[in-house]
């Protein structure tokens, strides 16, 4: 007796089964972990055809990505708040943007005082902006530092071709106190002398390192070729050796005098 026509069957879920999780270095799989996984079978639509994308061999298409959150761009004609930017009485241009879920201020800016300020003064730039955190007229190096630990702030500064920069980080709380250890240490440097010879001996050590690494010579020389002879982008910000011997504290003062004090 022949079989009668097999009734269709819709969408079912079909039993549960394991997967190991492959662990390297375990091929006897006892480390790794399982999961199950869910089989589904499709059923095919009225007339034998089967879900499009389907089919023997192919897996049916993913579902298509969500779009972005709307929240993240804005609409058209929507209104976008920029940061607000103040003159202060000294002429300093102060750009901020509040954040008031954020406990912590992060807070950069800069002087022109880089390497184009020097002139002839080859690497003195370099030794102000290390010095700037080596104690004020108030305050040493090591109470800096402890103060600045302290209040849970940092402060750096970094000499470049054409900044003078600095940066920093405190929370709400610290903010003013932070705000006057960094104009201490830009207006009222003391540039002491033994600190002045442990940077002397820094940038040394960094010149002798720079000369053993490959890359740190090719973009040097990259640059000597680029640019004409003394320009400021064609030349180590830190000087060379010689000019580094020679730099006097009295260079340092006059230089910090004229172009950040």
């Amino acid at each position: 007796m022949g079989a009668g026509p097999r009734e269709a069957t819709g969408p079912r879920v079909g039993a549960l089964r394991t997967r190991r999780r492959h662990v390297p270095g375990d091929p006897a799989g006892r480390l790794g972990g399982t999961r199950r996984v869910g089989l589904r079978r499709v059923a095919p639509r009225e007339g034998g055809a089967s879900p499009r994308g389907a089919g023997p061999g192919r897996r049916a298409p993913l579902p298509r990505r969500r779009a972005s959150d709307p929240r993240s761009v804005p609409r058209r004609g929507a209104r976008v708040n920029l940061p607000d930017r103040t003159v202060l009485g000294n002429g300093a241009v102060l750009v901020s943007s509040a954040l008031p879920s954020n406990p912590f201020v992060a807070f950069r800016g800069s002087v022109p005082a880089g390497v184009t300020a020097e002139g002839g003064a080859h690497g003195v730039a370099e030794f102000t902006a290390r010095l700037l955190l080596s104690g004020t007229r108030r305050m040493s190096a090591a109470k800096l530092a402890d103060r600045l630990e302290g209040i849970g702030a940092t402060l750096e500064f970094r000499n470049g071709e054409e900044l003078l920069s600095f940066q920093g980080r405190c929370t709400r709380d610290t903010t003013a106190e932070t705000i006057r250890i960094l104009v201490e240490c830009l207006a009222r440097p003391a540039f002491p002398a033994r600190e002045i010879d442990r940077v002397r001996k820094e940038l040394e050590n960094d010149l002798r390192i720079e000369a053993d690494d490959t890359r740190s010579r090719a973009m040097r020389e990259l640059a000597r070729s680029v640019f004409p002879k003394d320009h400021p982008y064609g030349r180590d910000p830190k000087g060379d050796a010689d000019r580094i011997r020679r730099i006097r504290r009295s260079d340092i003062v006059a230089f910090h005098a004229s172009h950040v004090g």
